[in-house]
């Protein structure tokens, strides 16, 4: 990657991380920070539903297998009816849960603000990836209560971000979800 942006004439970054880890490897790039405007929702209420924001990918496809298989019985230990919305479910993702009870398998979708007006909570859990996330920033430009991993949180500046734990352990990940769908309150702070 770092050969890449050497053989290139302008290399345009939006996450800081991103742009000192450049700087780190002798590149010069161009910071342009993301702007959107705020869009926000109102929250739908503790109807159990999740959202992820992409299902291609090896660093997303790794995310969904994780969270499945790892955190999603976790939470359907205390709820039992908790589905996981997947946007743009790749081939890969369709053959292993198409017929997984708890997962929604949804088409790529030009205008997802209904999606996003009928999902309780964001969650995010990458385990790999560098840079900005930009299904994170269109989460919190809707106001979801959104729940990240360390990978999810690079390059967004979240010090006062209400999250209690910013983990990907699986028990305290499932937690931080558990805790989002009970609690309005919780569920209100991360908005």
């Amino acid at each position: 990657e770092i050969d890449l942006y050497h053989s290139v004439d302008l290399v345009i970054g939006i996450s800081l991380w991103d742009i000192e880890y450049m700087k780190s490897h002798g590149v010069n790039p161009v910071y342009v920070p993301v702007a959107f405007t705020p869009n926000p929702l109102r929250p739908k209420g503790n109807g159990q539903i999740m959202l992820y924001g992409a299902g291609k990918g090896p660093t997303n496809i790794d995310a969904i297998d994780y969270f499945i298989h790892h955190i999603l019985p976790i939470i359907n230990i205390k709820y039992p009816k908790a589905t996981l919305q997947i946007l743009s479910a790749g081939n890969e993702i369709k053959k292993r849960y198409s017929n997984h009870p708890n997962i929604k398998l949804l088409p790529f979708i030009e205008d997802i603000k209904n999606i996003y007006k009928n999902t309780d909570i964001v969650v995010v859990p990458r385990r790999i990836g560098s840079g900005l996330k930009i299904k994170v920033l269109e989460s919190f430009s809707y106001a979801k209560p959104t729940i990240l991993s360390p990978a999810a949180a690079q390059g967004i500046p979240i010090d006062s971000y209400a999250q209690k734990n910013i983990t990907i352990d699986a028990k305290g990940f499932a937690s931080e979800v558990i805790d989002a769908l009970y609690s309005e309150k919780y569920r209100e702070s991360l908005s």
